[in-house]
């Protein structure tokens, strides 16, 4: 038996901010940017993955190839931003 979720007039507009401010993280201007979503959903499979892990093995320290990974992109994305502060504009 399936039971029907009723929102009131307030609630579904605060459904809507939600929904709405959600998706304008994935926005490029006024289109959606596939490069923002599927990092995102990277980011969420993986943060996924490592938190299946620390409790699949109580809490242990991560293996090396998720430090690598994570210190990999962290690097690439701080440094690549630090690069192009770095250069020149005309």
């Amino acid at each position: 038996m399936q039971r029907m979720v009723q929102f009131t007039e307030h609630q579904q507009q605060q459904l809507y901010v939600i929904i709405n401010m959600s998706l304008k993280i994935f926005m490029d201007g006024d289109e959606f940017s596939w490069r923002k979503g599927l990092t995102g959903l990277t980011a969420l499979l993986f943060s996924t993955a490592v938190i299946g892990f620390l409790i699949k093995n109580d809490f242990q320290e991560l293996p090396g190839s998720y430090q690598v990974i994570i210190g990999g992109v962290f690097a690439f994305y701080f440094g690549k931003r630090f690069i192009d502060s770095l250069t020149i504009k005309k």
